[in-house]
């Protein structure tokens, strides 16, 4: 998006006219977007087909979503500047499923999981020291600046939503959490927010989708929204996304 310019205007009594909020765009560009790069059909399966099969056993089901996979292996099409396949196939479903379990990144991946689904949105303190920093400031203070860092080198960065908050250890309930691409941000003056672009595997084909980050609200569950979805984001982290190795 090109930078937006605003003509100051006087009334008659000179006062300026209020501000509004500007979008100006990042000077990097990672080139990713998702209605040339991503996969054109939706993170939608049907019922039936386990994400991982050991034997007679049957581990997880692709009607849940698949939506880690289809950012790492979008990634994996886009580093490699490999052509998106038209349409699912079974081939591709395969490789979607075997880069879901890699984008969980056992067992370090799941604790990272784990443990933001129960931080609090706001950060607890005893006698004025923090002694659990919650999850709002952990995700504009932390992981922000080092998508940041990626974007401006260049890089699309994969991002773990947290979207629940519970102490239950089921493993299913990871599945309520959802993975998405950031590939370019924008300043929005002079409130000072980002509007972190993202591929969202559930909106295909949308270059519109947005992730605002309110960077002055570090206390409160309702910093990150989504375009669509609206705040039910409570915080995010980065996953650790490795390319394949070819043979």
């Amino acid at each position: 998006m090109t930078p937006v310019s605003r003509e100051t205007k006087s009334s008659e009594t000179d006062r300026e006219a209020p501000i509004a909020p500007l979008r100006v765009a990042a000077n990097r560009d990672t080139e990713f977007l998702p209605s040339k790069h991503g996969f054109p059909f939706a993170n939608c399966f049907a019922h039936g087909t386990p994400v991982l099969e050991i034997g007679p056993f049957a581990i997880g089901d692709i009607s849940r979503g698949l939506c880690g996979g289809m950012i790492y292996l979008a990634l994996d099409y886009f580093f490699s500047r490999r052509t998106m396949p038209p349409e699912l196939n079974d081939k591709l479903l395969t490789e979607l499923r075997h880069r879901l379990l890699e984008s969980f990144d056992f067992p370090f991946g799941y604790l990272r999981y784990y443990e933001s689904q129960w931080r609090p949105e706001r950060s607890v303190s005893f006698a004025g020291v923090t002694v659990v920093e919650g999850i709002t400031r952990r995700t504009l203070t932390v992981e922000w600046p080092k998508v940041k860092a990626l974007l401006d080198a260049g890089s699309p960065v994969p991002l773990g939503l947290v979207q629940v908050k519970t102490y239950n250890l089921n493993p299913w309930i990871l599945g309520s959490n959802h993975q998405v691409l950031a590939y370019m941000y924008e300043w929005i003056a002079p409130l000072g927010d980002v509007c972190l672009r993202i591929y969202d595997p559930n909106y295909p084909s949308d270059d519109t989708v947005t992730l605002t980050l309110k960077l002055d609200d570090l206390e409160s569950g309702d910093a990150v929204i989504h375009s669509v979805d609206g705040p039910r984001v409570r915080g995010f982290f980065i996953t650790a996304y490795r390319k394949p190795i070819v043979p």
